[in-house]
């Protein structure tokens, strides 16, 4: 005897992208000293759901069933009682996505040698 059961994939209710460009140059500066710098830049395109079903906290919207007090849920969507927009961030507010690198390499032996890099990961 034996049983099977199948189970649908997940279906995606949202769609998103990422553009992100980085330059990097190698300056040998002695035989034995190495500096690197690299800039990274992004571009996100945020999560936009594709029929309005998602929600999330406003804390300025009044709340009906609170007696208007400010802190209610915001369906995203057109319609009576949603945001009128599906669009969960602004794309505006993440344009100074800047991430500078720098690394140095110091070769003590030719064997051995020492690295340190730094990043801002945003």
């Amino acid at each position: 005897s034996s049983a099977q059961r199948s189970i649908p994939s997940p279906v995606r209710h949202f769609s998103d992208n990422l553009w992100a460009f980085y330059g990097e140059d190698t300056i040998k500066v002695t035989p034995k000293l190495t500096v690197t710098l690299g800039l990274r830049y992004e571009i996100p395109l945020y999560a936009k759901p594709d029929h309005g079903v998602f929600s999330s906290l406003s804390l300025t919207r009044p709340n009906p069933g609170a007696g208007n007090l400010p802190g209610a849920l915001e369906f995203l969507g057109t319609g009576p009682g949603r945001a009128g927009t599906n669009i969960i961030f602004d794309p505006g507010d993440y344009l100074r996505a800047f991430s500078p690198r720098t690394g140095v390499a110091y070769a003590l032996t030719p064997k051995t040698v020492l690295r340190v890099g730094y990043g801002i990961f945003l």
